[in-house]
């Protein structure tokens, strides 16, 4: 295991390229790829609907502020067999952590499902700097590090996970925190700084449970690096500081006992997928599964991509005497390993993943520049043939990376079905204050937040609460189109706003319960 080894002159880059102006290139140009990532994304993230899932993570933060307790009002269940358990007075679904950064944003900006993908939106810039330093550190150029930045912005493994009201980016920042960390402590030796690996460990825990993966890593790193009883000291160090972190979220258990076990058992301790241990040391139904569907869904071209960004940490840290690098492409396959293992072969996550990925493309960037360097050397058909392959490699991660739908943002601007506050408050403005709405979840923030009485579409369809919940609305959205079209409601539609035949445009199906007394499920 050469490369947890303590790093040799190798693995920190030269006085040149550590000089002011190499530094200078890197961070201007990372603030470049920030401001892009922004002016590309930001439109579309602020004026789009409510996506999959975001009406269960946008919301907490939002009761933080009314209440101080993370709350899913709209899944008020009752079913003991549910996750959402009583989840209307205290959320335990995933750790609180994400929830409360969430209310700080809400605390000073509107309250729109856009405020609350800011912390990914933020989260991903990081993770891009984070990036950019694991690149240098291991011995690559600027180029090198702003290469696989940059390449990864633009790739699906990070647009989906930044645009979106989720723990899974803020969780993988947490865990390029701690590695930058553990490789300080690989450096100097100094303790301080596996505390600090410690605190990033809990904190990440404190956000979602995919922590586990890189606290598993580094603590065999610790343990590896070590000699002597300081083999088992240090990981039990750092373990000890990222339990104590996570000892913050008891004040918030005593609150609901009962609640916290019930939905904590139903979401996280089942026996679906088989045993944990077993999936984790022979995961190959796991990586199957989780292959077959990040295969179609980041496209083929990318999922490869990051393969042989992991393949090339690997070649070029042995080759070139990197051991720092060798040891983000063993993170990068060990990463992704253990998290098809932990998640097992019964739930599709796309998420999770953005960490293992990201590790990969400091291998693609590595790559890029020296064969960007090598075809420079071949005279001036080499230099035209490097600028070739840059500009294809770029419009390569173009296809796929939603640049159809961004467009259709911009083109549209000015109508109103491309811009979900104003849609929404259209909406509202036409709905009686005194009903009881069963929504989709591309609205489900907007009418919380406007003091509705709200049922989440999912709380029916999953089993949260009965079939026969009495509601006066149906607030039909593109989710339901899509997953739910075979179900039949006992209600009427009244109108229809927006165009369900445009692919990327809003549109809602308002539709009015027949009777209090007849089941809304036919």
């Amino acid at each position: 295991m050469a490369s947890l080894s303590r790093p040799d002159a190798a693995d920190v880059p030269s006085t040149a390229d550590n000089s002011s102006r190499a530094a200078r290139t890197t961070r201007w140009g990372l603030i470049l790829i920030a401001l892009l990532f922004l002016a590309w994304r930001g439109p579309m993230m602020y004026r789009s609907a409510g996506g999959q899932d975001e009406e269960c993570y946008a919301v907490p933060g939002l009761t933080i502020l009314e209440t101080g307790l993370p709350k899913l009002p709209h899944l008020p269940s009752r079913n003991p067999e549910s996750p959402y358990y009583r989840s209307d007075e205290a959320v335990y679904l995933e750790p609180p952590l994400s929830f409360y950064v969430q209310a700080l944003f809400y605390a000073v900006l509107p309250d729109l499902y856009g405020t609350a993908r800011l912390v990914s939106a933020f989260a991903g810039i990081a993770i891009l700097f984070a990036m950019a330093r694991f690149a240098r550190l291991s011995g690559g150029t600027p180029r090198a590090a702003l290469w696989g930045a940059g390449l990864f912005m633009m790739s699906r493994w990070f647009y989906f996970n930044t645009i979106a009201a989720r723990p899974d980016a803020l969780c993988t920042l947490f865990g390029f925190l701690a590695i930058l960390s553990t490789e300080a402590w690989t450096r100097h030796r100094t303790w301080r700084w596996l505390v600090l690996a410690g605190l990033w460990i809990g904190l990440g825990g404190m956000t979602h449970p995919l922590a586990l993966v890189y606290a598993i890593q580094l603590a065999v790193w610790v343990f590896l690096v070590e000699r002597g009883w300081k083999r088992l000291l240090g990981p039990l160090a750092m373990a000890a500081v990222a339990v104590a972190v996570a000892t913050l979220w008891i004040p918030l258990i005593l609150q609901f006992p009962e609640t916290f076990q019930i939905q904590f058992r139903n979401q996280f301790l089942h026996d679906r997928g088989g045993s944990l241990l077993l999936r984790s040391l022979w995961p190959w139904e796991s990586i199957a599964f989780h292959i077959g569907f990040l295969w179609p869904h980041i496209n083929p071209w990318q999922f490869l991509l990051a393969i042989g960004g992991a393949i090339a940490c690997l070649v070029f840290g042995r080759r070139e005497g990197r051991p720092l690098l060798s040891t983000i492409g063993w993170l990068s396959i060990s990463g992704a390993w253990l998290l098809c293992g932990l998640v097992g072969a019964h739930h599709p996550v796309f998420g999770y993943f953005s960490y293992p990925s990201a590790l990969a493309f400091i291998g693609v960037g590595w790559t890029v520049d020296r064969l960007s360097r090598w075809l420079s050397e071949r005279g001036r058909v080499g230099r035209a043939a490097g600028l070739g392959f840059a500009m294809l490699l770029v419009v390569a991660m173009l296809l796929g990376s939603g640049i159809r739908v961004t467009w259709a943002y911009f083109r549209n601007w000015n109508r109103i079905d491309f811009d979900a506050p104003r849609f929404v408050e259209q909406l509202l403005a036409r709905l009686p204050r005194d009903a009881t709405y069963l929504v989709d979840e591309e609205f489900a923030l907007d009418f919380i937040r406007d003091g509705r009485r709200t049922l989440a579409f999912r709380a029916i369809v999953e089993g949260a609460v009965p079939p026969s919940t009495p509601y006066d609305y149906r607030i039909e959205g593109r989710s339901t189109d899509r997953y739910f079209a075979h179900l039949r409601w006992d209600d009427n539609l009244l109108w229809t706003e927006g165009d369900p035949r445009d692919p990327y445009g809003i549109y809602v199906k308002v539709h009015r319960r027949k009777t209090a007394e007849t089941s809304p499920l036919r």
